[in-house]
This record gives structure tokens, C-alpha cells and sequence, in this order.
């Protein structure tokens, strides 16, 4: 695992009405991804359903979603990895493995939805060895980031109302300031702090819970939040929020037990 310096501003809000929260699992209008591209992308599954995106941070552990994982018989989860276009339910081919433990961050609150951020281990190890760079980089304890700076969203969420895609999707999204954020979300109101604000045409709303949002390849965020009344009719109408990573990077290595640091400040795109 590798931990990257960035430049960013991070917005904090405090917890507001329950009623304006609802679970995004939903990418729309976003381009399709070739693996390689993306090769530490995961997908959370249960039975024949693919329930949130995650990122390979090394061969036993991955990044995900606190609300998407909770209340979970991890008996009955899959990680399927090493394809871009995801087959839950053919639990017959050799890249499947399964949950062993999801340990939940120890502050995190399901109806808050405060510290929404797990880590995943796998049963056996995930090994992609013909990749460079194969494993997520994650942003480093502090980072920051400016407003303006494009991410990138990626995950395997609905591309139209009740349509699951199969097949890795990413889009282009703009960081935004706290203040226009605050414009942005206008009456719907985002909760606690810790969180990353971002928004284009591209919508955040089922199956891309979890999904990182990515500078350079770097996670500095993980989805977990926005207003889905309108997730599919208004794309771009409401910002998507991401838990900030940066906040959460000690204690992942306190709980993995890696300790990787890199000095590289990434570019302004």
C-alpha cells in the first residue's frame, strides 16, 4: 500500500435531518473502463447481487462502504476481482474468494452515516501480479486538495433507474469548495465531517456505494452519500459526498498493519 500527499480542502458539515440522507449505489452517465486501467476495483456481492464497489489496497484487504456492509452474514459475501464486467451469482470461477472479517471503523454511526468507511479481509490472498501498480494508493494522513481539481468516480452502479451494469463505469467530477457545496446542496443539507464534496453531469446514486473517488489514481475518497430523491431524474442537480480517506489513514494502518509511505504531491488536473 502506498500513502500519496495531495492539496485539498476538505468540507465539514454537521449531522442534519436523517430524511435527507439516502444511500447512493448508482453511477449515470459515466464511460465504460478496461480493467487494466482500474485494476484494484472489486465488487461486493452477496448470492447474485452486487451489492457495493470496493478498492484492493494489498492482497488481503480492501476499502468499502460501512453502511453498505453493515447487518451482513459475511458467510454469504464474495469479492469477485480481476475483471472489469462483474457475473454475481457464477460463484465457479477462480476469481472469487470470499469475506473472512469486516471491521467497521469504531466510531462508525449507521444512521448518521458518521465514519462510513470498512475495512474488508479477504479469505485468501488476491494476487495481480501482471499489473503495475496493481493495488490502490491511498491518500495520506492530512492530505489536502483544492477546489476545482478533477476526480474520478468509478464503480459498477445502475446507469438507468433499476438497469445494474455489469461492466466498470467511471466518470469525471469537480471538487468543490465547502462554500459551493453549500450552494450546491442548497435545501438538502450534508451531514458530519470528514467529507469530500464533488459533482458533474455524473451521478452517485446504487452498486457504486463504497466506489473510491480518485486523483491520480490515489483514493482520496470512498461514496457514501447524497440526496437520492432525485438521483436519477436531475443528474448533476446535487453534489455527491465521499468520505474523506485522509482522516481514516493511521487507523487503517493500525488495522492492516502496513505502513508504505511515498513522497509524491500530485499534480492539479
Amino acid at each position: 500500500m502506498y500513502f500519496i500527499s495531495l492539496s485539498v480542502l476538505l468540507i465539514s458539515f454537521i449531522a442534519l435531518a436523517k430524511s435527507n440522507i439516502e444511500i447512493s449505489p448508482f453511477m449515470s452517465a459515466g464511460t465504460e473502463v478496461q480493467f487494466a486501467e482500474l485494476p484494484f476495483l472489486i465488487s461486493i456481492q452477496q448470492g447474485s447481487v452486487h451489492l457495493c464497489t470496493g478498492s484492493l489496497i494489498s492482497e488481503k484487504f480492501s476499502l468499502s462502504s460501512g453502511r453498505c456492509n453493515s447487518y451482513r452474514n459475511i458467510s454469504l459475501l464474495t469479492i469477485e476481482y480481476g475483471s472489469s464486467v462483474i457475473n454475481p451469482g457464477n460463484k465457479t470461477r477462480q476469481n472469487i474468494v470470499g469475506v473472512s472479517k469486516i471491521i467497521f471503523h469504531p466510531n462508525f454511526n449507521f444512521t448518521t452515516i458518521e465514519n462510513d468507511i470498512v475495512i474488508i479481509e479477504s479469505t485468501s490472498e488476491i494476487r495481480l501480479t501482471d499489473f503495475y501498480e496493481a493495488y490502490a494508493h491511498i491518500a495520506s494522513s492530512g492530505a489536502r486538495f483544492s477546489s476545482g481539481m478533477v476526480a474520478t468516480h468509478a464503480g459498477w452502479g445502475d446507469v438507468a433507474p433499476n438497469v445494474r451494469s455489469k461492466v466498470l463505469h467511471r466518470a469525471n467530477l469537480r471538487i468543490l469548495s465547502q462554500a459551493e457545496c453549500i450552494e450546491a446542496a442548497g435545501e438538502t443539507k450534508y451531514p458530519f465531517f470528514n467529507t469530500i464534496c464533488a459533482m458533474d453531469e455524473s451521478v452517485v446514486c446504487a452498486g457504486d456505494l463504497g466506489a473510491p473517488l480518485l486523483v491520480n489514481r490515489v483514493v482520496v475518497g470512498i461514496s457514501s452519500f447524497r440526496n437520492g430523491n432525485e438521483c436519477v431524474s436531475t443528474p448533476g442537480r446535487y453534489p455527491n459526498a465521499y468520505i474523506g480517506v485522509s482522516f481514516y489513514t493511521r487507523w487503517i494502518e493500525e488495522v492492516t498493519g502496513i505502513s508504505y509511505r511515498v513522497n509524491t504531491f500530485l499534480s492539479r488536473n
